[in-house]
């Protein structure tokens, strides 16, 4: 039986380097994103966020940086949610009968064009995902996907936005654990335009 100390440095020493890995080939190739980023902030839009299981948790924990004093900072408050009440999500689900739809119809009555949603998921192709990034771009709402390495059997199936930032793991406590340091880097980034003379 492993001990603690055992696992915990295998999974620190995978995810360093799932980190070198990723960051060693996106490093400057952000291509705009800072830029929208930095213009979500400055025009106080509307961030819409959604993951499904363990990615939900995450999206509530990136709501609560964007609303509260991230890392003992500002405490400049930019509008944010997580789309997903779940006396909502369980009438749309009565009705519709299909749950996957039902952060889709609470993006549409919400969503702004101009404004921001970020997706997390570890296959990126999740119904919910794959209809909540369909509906944005047809909004002309800006999207962020945050996923993990995908292969080309999913290319017909996989979720498109603006934005992908993809973790080159296919193991899914990885993603998640790299997914939470990209969360905290736009946390950072949103939270410091905010507080920037306009």
């Amino acid at each position: 039986m492993k001990t603690f100390d055992d696992e915990f440095r295998e999974r620190y020493t995978r995810l360093h380097n799932v980190l070198l890995e990723w960051t060693s080939f996106e490093v400057g190739k952000d291509h705009g994103l800072s830029e929208l980023l930095e213009m979500i902030a400055k025009k106080r839009r509307h961030i819409h966020v959604y993951g499904n299981g363990g990615s939900y948790a995450q999206a509530e924990h990136f709501v609560a940086e964007l609303l509260g004093r991230f890392e003992g900072g500002n405490l400049v408050r930019h509008p944010a949610s997580v789309l997903g009440d779940a006396t909502i999500l369980t009438a749309l689900h009565n009705d519709l009968e299909a749950c996957w739809k039902g952060p889709a119809c609470i993006l549409d009555a919400r969503g702004e064009t101009g404004d921001l949603l970020v997706v997390l998921s570890t296959s990126g192709t999740s119904k919910s995902v794959v209809e909540l990034c369909r509906l944005a771009m047809a909004k002309g709402i800006h999207s962020i996907l945050l996923t993990g390495e995908h292969t080309p059997y999913d290319d017909d199936t996989r979720a498109q936005a603006d934005f992908e930032l993809e973790v080159p793991s296919t193991n899914t406590a990885t993603i998640q654990e790299v997914h939470q340091v990209m969360l905290h880097a736009l946390a950072a980034v949103i939270k410091g335009a905010s507080c920037e003379p306009s």
